[in-house]
């Protein structure tokens, strides 16, 4: 098989132009050196305007599964309540994560349609959560949930967000800002 051809109609991996394969092959850059101080503080700098915020980011370096396990482990303690909002196949994966680290109650909502976050409110208000997990873009099913709504509703009821933003990060607004 010549990967040349290939094409992947799979959200990842995704074939890499040749440049970035070439970038690649180059020698590692040492982590403590002052040109690798250098690029990560250009990364952090656009990934910041990539959210449009001015407050800290983290970068990972990893799988998009590697860092929703990062934010679960960082965020969350056994015996946290967390609202998981369960509306396809990535959104049901976050749940079963929440699984290891935290107490998970799904709230389920009929795949290919987006959360509804009048529900998300009324699920908040029945219980005390310590957050609420969303798959923004619901890449299993092509639909795209209403963050910036549901985390209002979080807000409003003391809960922190966090959002898988694996496939809208970049192409789909999302500000930290929200929640």
């Amino acid at each position: 098989m010549d990967v040349e051809d290939t094409v992947f109609l799979l959200p990842g991996p995704v074939k890499m132009h040749p440049r970035v394969l070439r970038a690649m092959a180059m020698p590692a850059i040492n982590h403590r050196s002052a040109a690798f101080q250098e690029v990560l503080g250009e990364v952090r700098e656009l990934t910041k305007y990539l959210f449009q915020t001015s407050g800290r980011v983290a970068v990972l370096s990893g799988s998009g599964t590697a860092g929703l396990d990062a934010a679960a482990s960082g965020l969350l303690r056994r015996g946290d309540r967390v609202l998981c909002l369960v509306n396809g196949k990535f959104s049901e994966r976050f749940h079963d994560l929440c699984k290891v680290y935290a107490k998970p109650t799904a709230l389920e909502f009929e795949w290919g349609h987006p959360v509804d976050p009048a529900r998300v409110s009324s699920a908040l208000e029945a219980g005390d959560f310590k957050a609420v997990t969303v798959c923004h873009n619901e890449t299993s099913t092509g639909l795209t949930n209403p963050v910036k709504q549901i985390a209002a509703a979080a807000r409003e009821h003391g809960a922190m967000m966090i959002v898988d933003g694996i496939t809208s990060v970049g192409g789909i607004d999302v500000r930290l800002e929200w929640g």
